[in-house]
């Protein structure tokens, strides 16, 4: 079967194709947690965005199909993956996405996060941390939708 990532990916394909059709003018990102590089507007560890906040296209839906044929052992090359990242900078890390883009006002922000740890805060100062960013991120009208993916090989 696919690895749990190409499921996140293939959703976020699938996302991007209903979008081209019901709102071409909708924004679309894609982040990725947990892995080796940085690259994101707070130059957190471990947060690479994939896809800027834009319009769906064929290209970007394209891009996403070819993450998602990628074998699990080529995704762990190009990206790395596994490593523990504070849920906090992963909030943060949307809202500062967001607020880079436009007025939160003039859209309607909504976070997909997946994830196959069921406990994704180490300590309670992460977990207090988590919150206070998810509150930040409420804070600007943004919806927090979680996917709980069993772990991997199960």
């Amino acid at each position: 079967g696919r690895s749990l990532l190409a499921e996140a990916l293939s959703a976020a394909a699938t996302l991007l194709k209903r979008k081209v059709v019901s709102a071409p003018e909708d924004k679309v990102g894609v982040a990725l947690y947990g892995v080796r590089e940085k690259q994101n507007p707070n130059g957190f560890e471990g947060i690479r965005v994939l896809q800027e906040l834009d319009r769906p296209s064929a290209q970007r839906i394209k891009q996403l199909e070819q993450e998602i044929a990628r074998p699990p052992a080529s995704f762990e090359e190009r990206y790395g993956c596994g490593h523990r990242i504070p849920l906090s900078d992963v909030f943060w890390t949307t809202t500062t996405i967001f607020n880079l883009s436009a007025n939160a006002k003039q859209f309607d922000p909504r976070v997909w996060l997946f994830t196959s740890n069921d406990l994704p805060c180490d300590t309670p100062g992460e977990q207090d941390a988590a919150q206070t960013r998810a509150r930040d991120l409420m804070d600007i009208g943004a919806q927090i939708e979680f996917f709980p993916l069993p772990p991997e090989g199960v």
